[in-house]
């Protein structure tokens, strides 16, 4: 499944097996970069010609990836690539009043973008054939302040939002691609979450609680019910998920203090190792695999440059204990 995460940092791999970044800058422009070659040198970051509060980008069924973006108008804007690993088409004004967005893409290929709109109401649209024409634009139950979505292994889309009570919500789909269940409450209340599917297909919730604690729940079974919250310890002010070479899931978070910390599962859908600190301090962050499953975090700096820096993480799961 492709799936976009949405912020000032949105990287996706495209179908050549390189990775390409898009990020907000101070300025709020658009500046875009990318892999000359799979895992290998990056191109440098250049100017894409719009300016954004908002990106998330996604691959749609033919390798092509596709960039949504909330402009400075509160517009929602799309561009994509014109074939699959290639140039990039001009962006076209898609949505009015736009606040938050998330995408994914359903079983059948066809994308999904959920967003939230005036009064903090949650909306969403889809492709009609995959890759091609949108249709929808139906509202959903539910008023929101933060959106993510997940794929559970059958396939079905799972939506998660922080109410405007900040309490947690989740919605899926009764079939792959079909239609919506209905908004059901989760324990625990927050304002910022982040979600990933484990290596045995269930689907993990991380959030900032109303307290900047860290915590998390899971299904207790692929598609099933839920289990926890429970602290994973740690302050946020952002967090970020991504899932390593060997399944595990891999937790980043900004600290109150702006350092980048990181924790990783000591085995696939397993628990947790103790936060530890990176060398550096950022304000926006999000984590991709390149080729071959290796992990990049890629983020923003505290210091007023508009630069996108990014590292190649080292597994740090096979030096923790079992516990």
């Amino acid at each position: 499944m492709s799936a976009g995460s949405s912020g000032r940092i949105a990287v996706a791999q495209n179908a050549k097996g390189c990775l390409e970044a898009f990020y907000r800058s101070n300025d709020a422009s658009i500046r875009h970069d990318w892999q000359i070659q799979p895992g290998g040198k990056w191109h440098g970051a250049v100017g894409f010609g719009d300016l954004a509060h908002e990106l998330t980008m996604v691959q749609n069924v033919d390798g092509r990836l596709e960039l949504f973006f909330i402009g400075t108008d509160c517009r929602l804007y799309q561009s994509s690539q014109t074939s699959p690993g290639g140039a990039w088409g001009k962006s076209k004004c898609f949505i009015d009043g736009v606040a938050h967005i998330t995408a994914a893409r359903n079983a059948d290929g066809r994308l999904e973008l959920f967003w939230i709109g005036s009064h903090s109401r949650l909306y969403h649209i889809w492709q009609f054939v995959p890759g091609r024409s949108w249709e929808g634009g139906s509202v959903f139950p539910g008023t929101a302040e933060h959106i993510t979505l997940a794929q559970n292994a059958d396939g079905r889309l799972e939506l998660f939002y922080v109410g405007s009570d900040s309490a947690l919500y989740h919605d899926w789909q009764a079939t792959p691609g079909g239609g919506w269940s209905g908004s059901i409450p989760l324990k625990g209340e927050g304002t910022h979450i982040a979600a990933a599917r484990n290596a045995d297909g269930r689907l993990e919730l991380f959030f900032v609680g109303k307290d900047s604690g860290i915590y998390h729940q899971w299904q207790m079974s692929p598609g099933g019910a839920w289990d926890g919250p429970a602290a994973l310890g740690g302050r946020a002010r952002q967090i970020a998920v991504a899932q390593d070479v060997n399944g595990r899931l891999e937790l980043f978070h900004i600290g109150a203090d702006h350092v980048i910390y990181r924790a990783s599962q000591r085995w696939p859908g397993g628990g947790w190792t103790e936060f530890a600190a990176l060398d550096a301090k950022a304000s926006q962050l999000t984590a991709a695999q390149g080729v071959g499953g290796q992990l990049e975090l890629f983020y923003l700096g505290i210091d007023g440059e508009n630069k996108l820096d990014r590292r190649v993480l080292p597994d740090i799961g096979r030096n923790s204990v079992a516990a």
